[in-house]
């Protein structure tokens, strides 16, 4: 293919078609991953905070804080790649050939769902550190 050659359409559906089998397996990883790193940061947050200044609650708050933030820049990535896959199937015309690439939007509504019924409103830190703290 030269320079001021053209893909052919078999090359973008191709392309689209590998995109979204990759960001299949990058979602799939970050939604299987998110809990278990989520946990893992906690934990070390935690850890580390024991030795230093500040109340307990104030640790707790620095843990979640770091914990919220890392799950949901885990599974941004995934939402954001599906969100360019679609795009691309729109601007080369192949989104209206093969309606399945709006299958890689999916992760992009999964992840705004999942981030505003998890986000830490005050009463789930409140009952957070309540359970933490108290029992």
């Amino acid at each position: 293919m030269s320079g001021t050659d053209h893909p052919s359409r078999q090359d973008l559906r191709d392309a689209l078609m590998l995109m979204s089998i990759v960001h299949a397996l990058v979602a799939g990883l970050a939604w299987a991953l998110t809990p278990l790193l989520t946990a893992l940061q906690r934990r070390r947050t935690l850890q580390s905070a024991r030795t230093g200044g500040g109340s307990p609650a104030e640790r707790a708050v620095a843990a979640l804080r770091g914990a919220v933030i890392l799950r949901l820049a885990l599974l941004e990535a995934p939402a954001l790649l599906g969100l360019i896959i679609c795009l691309l199937a729109v601007a080369t015309g192949q989104m209206r050939e093969q309606g399945l690439y709006w299958l890689n939007a999916v992760s992009a509504v999964l992840f705004i769902a999942f981030a505003a019924l998890s986000f830490p409103t005050r009463e789930r830190v409140e009952t957070l550190l309540r359970a933490r703290f108290l029992d």
